[in-house]
C-alpha cells in the first residue's frame, strides 16, 4: 500500500512539473532556436525577434493566413511565423517591430509539393497561448 502511494505521489509531481514547465516557456531568441533547432523540431517554442517582412494572404479556397519573417540581433538569421488568420489590427503589426511569437516550430514540414523549412505555427489552438504578442 505504501508502494501505491509512494507511485502515485511521484506520478503527481511529475505530471505537475511537466505542466509548470509547458506553463512558463523561456522566450528565447532567433538564433538560440536555430542552434538548436533539432532539440525543439515539433515542440513549443517561444520566441522573440524582430520583424523583417509581413505578408496577409488569402488562399485560393479564401482562407485568410499570416507569414511573417522574424530576425534576431543578427539578420542573417531568420525564422518564418504561420497563422491560419490575419492577426489582430491592433497589434500594428510593420517591418521593425518587435515581437513574441509561440507555437509549435517545425524544421522541415511538407504540405503537397511544398516544403517549408524553420517555420513556427502560431495559429490558434484550443487550450495553448499561441499567437503573437507585441514586445
Amino acid at each position: 500500500m505504501l508502494k501505491l502511494k509512494t507511485s502515485a505521489v511521484l506520478a503527481f509531481a511529475l505530471a505537475s512539473a511537466a505542466f509548470a514547465q509547458k506553463a512558463t516557456l523561456k522566450v528565447m531568441s532567433v538564433e538560440d532556436l536555430l542552434k538548436a533547432s533539432k532539440t525543439f523540431d515539433k515542440k513549443e517554442v517561444q520566441v522573440r525577434g524582430t520583424i523583417d517582412k509581413i505578408d496577409l494572404k488569402t488562399s485560393k479556397k479564401g482562407n485568410k493566413y499570416t507569414t511573417i519573417v522574424l530576425f534576431g540581433k543578427d539578420p542573417k538569421k531568420s525564422v518564418k511565423l504561420y497563422m491560419r488568420a490575419h492577426p489582430d489590427a491592433k497589434l500594428k503589426l510593420a517591418k521593425g517591430k518587435v515581437i513574441t511569437a509561440r507555437g509549435t516550430y517545425s524544421l522541415e514540414k511538407k504540405l503537397g509539393d511544398s516544403v517549408f523549412k524553420n517555420e513556427i505555427d502560431c495559429s490558434k489552438v484550443e487550450g495553448k497561448k499561441f499567437g503573437i504578442l507585441v514586445g
